[in-house]
Formats: C-alpha cells, sequence, structure tokens
C-alpha cells in the first residue's frame, strides 16, 4: 500500500529556511531540511519524506525562482 503524502508533517518555517539555504534547488533542499531538523532537535528524523516536501513546494508556490542566496 502506497503512503499517504501528508504536507501537514511539513513545518513550514523549516521548508522555506531550507529552500532559501539551497538557493531554490528544490531536490537539495531535502538535505537542508534534514539538517535544520537535526539541529532544532537533536534527531536526524525530519517528521517527513521528500515527497511530502516537494508537495508542500508545490502547494505553496515554492519554486525557488524567488529565492536569493547569501
Amino acid at each position: 500500500m502506497a503512503k499517504k503524502i501528508n504536507t501537514n508533517r511539513v513545518i513550514p518555517k523549516f521548508a522555506d529556511e531550507a529552500l532559501r539555504l539551497a538557493k531554490g534547488d528544490r531536490k537539495a533542499a531535502y538535505s537542508q531540511y534534514i539538517i535544520l531538523m537535526y539541529r532544532a532537535t537533536g534527531r536526524p528524523v525530519p517528521g517527513c519524506d521528500n515527497k511530502e516536501l516537494q508537495a508542500y513546494y508545490d502547494e505553496t508556490g515554492g519554486d525557488g525562482d524567488e529565492i536569493q542566496g547569501d
């Protein structure tokens, strides 16, 4: 049975920051999300998977176009 995508598990604050740190690269954003969650919780478990993070970006229009790097 396929796992249902649940974007409610994505923490917007971390997802948005992860995309910014990845300079708009959605593929790299999941790695950044895991790092941010680890720093915040001390656990290497992000609470969501990459499909859910990408669905969150789809819902919010996070395509990286408006993201500017440092």
